[in-house]
């Protein structure tokens, strides 16, 4: 379920990237917390990490961008 959830996270992206480049969509910048999406990405890692040997360390500071969180995403 984890790995479908983020293949339709690529494909929405993708989606996403098309329609910037063709104007259909404008970036909506505000400033987020980043921490949240590393979490994510993470989570994502850890399995494939494990897999290999390999243990994760989370060393996350707070951090805030000035962005449109989806298009960071």
């Amino acid at each position: 379920q984890q790995s479908a959830a983020a293949l339709q996270g690529l494909f929405d992206a993708l989606l996403d990237i098309g329609r910037l480049e063709s104007g259909q969509m404008e970036p909506q910048p505000r400033t987020f917390a980043l921490k949240p999406l590393l979490l994510g990405l993470l989570d994502e890692s850890r399995v494939t990490a494990q897999r290999k040997g390999l243990r994760l360390i989370e060393r996350i500071d707070s951090a805030t961008v000035l962005s449109d969180p989806l298009l960071v995403e």
